[in-house]
C-alpha cells in the first residue's frame, strides 16, 4: 500500500513511534513505520529503503537512543540522498550528534518533551499536513493546459520553498518549528559486480511469533546475549556446508568471492519468539563503511543458543581490493563485537 510518511525511530522509542502512527493514520495520512510493514520474505534493508524513497516525508522521533542509533542515521542518510523532507519531533533533551550533524543541519525541530503528549502530536499532524499540501497538483480547468515534462529527480521541490512555506504556514498554528534535511553527501559507488546478502536463521519464519514480547523484555534479552564465537570464511552466494568451511582471517584476492562472518550466540531461554536487529558492518582498509548487511533474527522459544550468517561479497572471485578489512557486528543498537580479516595479493 502506498504511503505519506516513513517513520524513523529507536526501538526502544516504540511506544511514541505507534503513537505517532496512530494520530497521523486517524488523520488519513498514511504511514510506514518498521517492522509492521516489512513484507514477508522481504529482506529487511531493502524493505526500508524502497519505504523511505518512495516517501513524501520522514518523521524522525529524536531521542537519546535514536540519536546514537546506527539504524537511524542510516535512514536519515538515506533521505537525504533522495531529497525527502524530515520533520524531527524531539522527545527528549538531546543535541545531534557529530554523525547526525553531518547529514543536517539544525533549524528548528518540534519538542515534545512536556506532556501530555497528544497535544505535541496535534501539532505534528499539521506539519505534516502542511508540507503533504506543498505537493498537490491543482485539478485541471478549461484555462490549464496538460504538458508532458521530462521526469525529475525524487526532490519535488527546493528545500528553500519547502522552508518558506513551512515557516509561514506552520507559524500561524503555534509556531511549530521544523527541520529540513539538505543533501550534504555523496554516497561511496557501488562495486559493479553484484552484491550479495545472504542470511541463515534457524527459523524458516522469522515473523511466526504470535505474541511480540515487550520491549523491556527485548533489551534484557539482548544485554544477557554473549556471542561464543565470531569468525570468517569465504564462499560463493550460496555458503558451503559447515563442515566444508575453512575458517580464517586471510583469504587470496584470486579467489575471494562472499566473505561471511558467522556468529555463534548464547542467550537466556526464551519463553517465546525473541526478534531483534543484527547487523555487520564491512569497513574497507582506508576505514569507509564498505558494505552494511542488516537482518532481523528470531531466537525460537526454548533455545538458549544459535547461530547466524551474514554475507558481503561477490558471487565471482577477483573483486575485492588487497588490504585489511574490519567487520562490526550490532545487536539492537549496541556494537557487540568487531573482527578483521585480510585479502591478500
Amino acid at each position: 500500500m502506498a504511503h505519506d510518511v516513513f517513520i524513523s525511530y529507536s526501538i526502544k522509542n516504540k511506544t511514541v513511534a505507534d503513537a505517532v502512527c496512530a494520530t497521523l493514520e486517524s488523520q488519513k495520512i498514511r504511514c510506514w513505520i518498521a517492522p509492521r510493514d516489512v513484507p514477508a520474505g522481504e529482506p529487511y534493508a531493502a524493505s526500508l529503503v524502497k519505504a523511505i524513497r518512495v516517501s513524501s516525508v520522514i518523521v524522525l522521533i529524536l531521542s537519546q537512543d535514536s540519536n546514537r542509533s546506527t539504524h537511524v542515521l542510516r535512514e536519515v542518510g538515506e533521505a537525504v540522498d533522495s531529497g525527502i523532507p524530515i520533520l524531527p519531533m524531539r522527545i527528549e533533551d538531546v543535541d545531534p550528534t557529530d554523525e547526525m550533524h553531518y547529514y543536517i543541519k539544525t533549524l528548528h525541530w518540534l519538542d515534545a518533551m512536556s506532556p501530555p503528549l497528544e497535544r505535541h502530536l496535534v501539532k505534528l499532524t499539521n506539519s505534516v499536513q502542511a508540507l503533504l499540501n506543498i505537493g498537490e497538483e491543482p485539478p485541471l480547468t478549461g484555462d490549464n493546459t496538460a504538458i508532458e515534462v521530462p521526469a525529475r529527480k525524487p526532490r519535488r521541490i527546493p528545500i528553500w520553498a519547502i522552508m518558506l512555506f513551512v515557516f509561514i504556514a506552520i507559524g500561524i498554528i503555534g509556531g511549530v518549528g521544523i527541520w529540513i534535511v539538505p543533501k550534504l553527501i555523496t554516497p561511496l559507488p557501488l562495486p559493479t559486480s553484484t552484491i550479495v546478502s545472504v542470511i541463515l536463521a534457524p527459523t524458516d519464519n522469522p515473523f511466526s511469533a504470535t505474541n511480540t514480547p515487550t520491549q523491556s523484555v527485548v533489551d534484557l534479552f539482548i544485554n544477557q546475549l554473549e556471542i561464543a564465537e565470531f569468525r570468517f570464511f569465504n564462499s560463493g552466494e550460496d555458503p558451503i556446508e559447515s563442515a566444508q568451511r575453512d575458517y580464517s582471517h586471510n583469504f587470496e584476492q584470486s579467489s575471494a568471492r562472499v566473505i561471511y562472518c558467522e556468529l555463534d550466540l548464547n542467550h537466556p531461554r526464551p519463553e517465546e519468539n525473541m526478534a531483534f536487529m543484527m547487523n555487520a558492518v564491512y569497513h574497507d582498509p582506508d576505514g569507509r563503511v564498505y558494505g552494511d548487511v542488516v537482518i532481523m533474527p528470531v531466537v525460537e522459544a526454548g533455545r538458549t543458543s544459535s547461530n547466524w550468517i551474514l554475507g558481503y561479497g561477490w558471487d565471482g572471485p577477483g573483486n575485492w581490493s588487497v588490504g585489511t578489512y574490519r567487520v562490526d557486528v550490532y545487536i539492537g543498537d549496541v556494537k557487540a563485537t568487531s573482527d578483521s580479516f585480510e585479502i591478500q595479493p
